[in-house]
């Protein structure tokens, strides 16, 4: 109300300024009419007087005698934020209450509270009842709010809210405490939009916060971009309401996702695999105690893991008795302890008023489980892990051509971001929307051209046209650990230096990501889990050693050896452990991604035979010119079959011996490429994910991890440690 004020103050004024100007220049009988000016002075006067008059009484009105809250709730007054003090999650819902009392026509000085409901929890967003003191009575209603990224090593802090609409708020590391400055980094990110438009592309407006205090009657008429520049204008005209962008000393990123769907939330719906293993291990008890139970569930066998798990049991049931025994008055049945043990092996534990048990003995009881579980980990994460297989085999089988589609359309945004040379270098499915038909969801699914996959939030991004490197604008350093590599981390001058082609490894940070997102889609596990630890340690050594050239580029290849090895390795076991599953997925590709494919099997191409031509020039054994030529030309198997013969002939092996290994290396990667691109040359063609996240890996690693800098070995970079425990939402670094 306050703000409503100093509104219609500021058109009174410039209402006045115009009456002035008219009469001012009035003439009658060619005569000025000196006391017209004067006249308007006092026409001006008698509206001020009347507004303040008007204005008084209403305060009048509010500081009348009010109902007093009942007596059972105790008031939370709301005080200003310091500006001090770090936001947090209390701070984005008293940003929202303010939202609230506006809405209801009060002013932010109104008597507002809000409390948590700790029983209500969706996702990770935790449930909010906000209160105001409105018309002489307490009014509510709810809201959500959670954390979207441990904060821990997080660049931008981001919430998502769900306050009527889907709202995702991001707080600048370093505070924007100027107005102009803000709607600069607004209006960057609104360049990249317009880049990849008309691909769906959610970014930071002041529309967001404003349409909902300030609605516009003309707003439905108006497009996006034409609503977002009449709220720039207005706030330039009256400032005041800039204080709406703020929490504490910063302006915040508000982002509206209400007409869409996070590929995050997607892929939790598809697998939600605590719930399902919940379901499956305490809905089918007697699996675990009959062995033709197990066998019949999920057709296998297997008496020895089983055992293991019972014999886990039979040390908590005797350990059970003796604690139940000093405690209780009464004995509990077997199966009532059979219960409590199948409720932590699905990885929950008894909650109070469980059987009447009271809140100290819930609390021993669960205490005695999970000291029982830890004792036998390799057990039980063993039990676990097949339940888990079991169940992602049934949730493909199920959404095989749902998973699918959604694969294909990730392509085809790849395909779209080279198209238009940028690169967005943070992808994650927290950072990916699905544009569809929201009343037909999750039908709307089941076929691929039905919806599109856009991006959330360009911050990261670049626009990487042109073909001088130093012409590229200098990306935000960071990313997200589990999809980002060492490349994220270095400046465009080293990735030049190293590389030569920096454009192509900004493009390539892409893929990397979506090697990650596609095993996520498939699995609803990650892929790069501890690889993506590394990066937090190569981020804090490389940023303590910024600045010489040499030395970052000394960096760079050492933290690639230990980054590379990493996740080739982790790459190997868990699409080896999953490749039942992996082949089962047939994705279909566009035109695009088919031409996107093809470009990089040919430059592939160019590689392997120039490599080839280097490795026989480069050696003094097989130096007959028509020998030579052989070995250019000769198959796989043809330099398999040389090396038997030359292991026989020659039993040191020598130079001979590697330099046939190396051949026999390159031309196995060239039969690779001579397979795959018949296949892709094919209109309406397919291939299995586990083929897919292969060729995309080696593309990415082959590109970012040189030759020279030799095999990737195991080896460790002093300074380098392993982050903290991988978590189930990870932030940008």
């Amino acid at each position: 109300m306050q703000n409503n004020h100093l509104e219609i103050l500021e058109i009174i004024t410039n209402k006045f300024k115009e009456t002035d100007q008219i009469l001012g220049n009035v003439s009658l009988l060619g005569y000025q009419i000196g006391i017209l000016p004067t006249l308007s002075i006092s026409i001006f006067s008698g509206l001020v007087l009347l507004f303040l008059l008007k204005r008084k009484r209403k305060r009048k009105e509010r500081t009348a005698p009010q109902a007093e809250p009942p007596p059972a709730i105790i008031e939370e007054t709301i005080e200003p934020i310091d500006e001090l003090k770090e936001i947090d999650e209390e701070s984005i819902v008293e940003f929202f209450l303010n939202i609230y009392k506006i809405q209801l026509g009060e002013t932010q000085l109104a008597r507002g509270r809000f409390k948590l409901l700790d029983s209500v929890v969706v996702d990770t967003r935790r449930t909010y009842e906000l209160e105001v003191f409105h018309d002489k009575q307490w009014v509510s209603r709810r809201m959500s709010v959670g954390l979207a990224g441990d904060d821990s090593t997080s660049r931008s802090k981001c919430f998502t809210v769900i306050y009527d609409d889907h709202f995702v708020i991001k707080v600048p590391q370093k505070p924007i405490t100027n107005f102009e400055n803000y709607i600069t980094a607004i209006e960057s990110d609104r360049k990249i939009v317009k880049k990849v438009a008309p691909r769906e592309c959610i970014v930071p407006t002041v529309a967001a916060v404003l349409k909902m205090i300030r609605p516009f009657s003309e707003s439905k008429q108006l497009t996006p971009e034409q609503l977002e520049e009449k709220y720039l204008d207005w706030l330039r005209k009256f400032p005041s309401f800039q204080a709406h962008l703020r929490i504490g000393n910063s302006y915040v990123f508000v982002m509206d996702l209400s007409r869409y769907f996070f590929l995050s939330h997607i892929i939790n719906d598809f697998h939600d695999l605590a719930n399902k293993l919940y379901q499956e291990i305490v809905g089918y008890p007697d699996v675990i105690w009959e062995n033709h139970g197990f066998e019949g569930r999920y057709a296998a066998e297997n008496d020895e893991q089983l055992d293991a798990v019972r014999k886990v049991y039979k040390a908590f049931e005797e350990r059970s008795q003796i604690l139940l025994n000093k405690t209780a008055k009464r004995k509990f049945p077997r199966y009532t302890l059979q219960e409590w043990f199948l409720i932590h092996l699905a990885g929950r534990q008894l909650e109070v008023g469980h059987k009447d048990l009271t809140t100290e003995r819930v609390e021993k009881i669960n205490a005695l489980l999970k000291k029982t579980l830890a004792e036998n980990k390799d057990a039980i994460d063993d039990y676990r892990r097949t339940i888990r297989g079991c169940i992602q085999s049934v949730t493909v089988s199920q959404s095989m051509h749902q998973i699918a589609g959604l694969v294909t359309n990730l392509l085809d945004l790849l395909a779209w971001l080279r198209l238009k040379s940028v690169a967005m270098r943070d992808l994650k499915p927290d950072n990916l929307l699905i544009a569809g038909d929201k009343a037909r969801y999750p039908e709307f699914l089941d076929t691929s051209e039905n919806y599109s996959i856009g991006l959330i939030d360009v911050e990261t991004a670049v626009a990487y046209g042109s073909d001088n490197n130093r012409q590229i604008p200098q990306p935000i350093l960071g990313g997200t650990p589990s999809y980002a590599t060492p490349t994220h981390l270095m400046p465009n001058e080293i990735l030049a230096a190293c590389f030569q082609d920096a454009g192509r490894i900004l493009y390539l940070q892409d893929w990397y990501a979506a090697v990650g997102i596609i095993y996520e889609m498939i699995t609803g596990e990650r892929l790069f889990g501890q690889t993506g630890k590394l990066i937090i340690g190569i981020k804090n050594l490389i940023f303590r050693n910024a600045g010489e050239t040499a030395t970052q580029l000394e960096l760079l290849k050492n933290a690639s050896r230990m980054f590379w090895h990493s996740a080739r390795s982790e790459m190997a076991k868990k699409t080896g452990e999953k490749k039942h599953i992996l082949q089962r997925v047939a994705v279909g590709l566009t035109d695009d991604v088919r031409a996107m494919f093809l470009k990089e099997l040919q430059m592939e191409k160019n590689c392997i035979m120039r490599r080839i031509k280097e490795t026989i020039a480069g050696q003094r054994v097989f130096m007959n010119d028509k020998t030579r030529r052989s070995l250019l030309i000769a198959s796989r198997k043809k330099i398999t079959q040389l090396k038997v013969k030359w292991s026989k002939a020659h039993p040191d092996g020598g130079q001979g011996l590697r330099t046939l290994n190396d051949l026999e290396t390159l031309k196995r990667a060239a039969e690779k490429n001579m397979q795959l691109t018949p296949l892709l040359e094919e209109p309406l063609s397919t291939v299995s994910a586990y083929e897919l996240l292969h060729f995309m890996f080696e593309v990415v690693q082959k590109a970012m991890y040189r030759e020279t800098w030799g095999d990737l070995v195991p080896t460790e970079v002093v300074g380098v440690r392993e982050g903290q425990g991988a978590t189930t939402v990870e932030a940008t670094i």
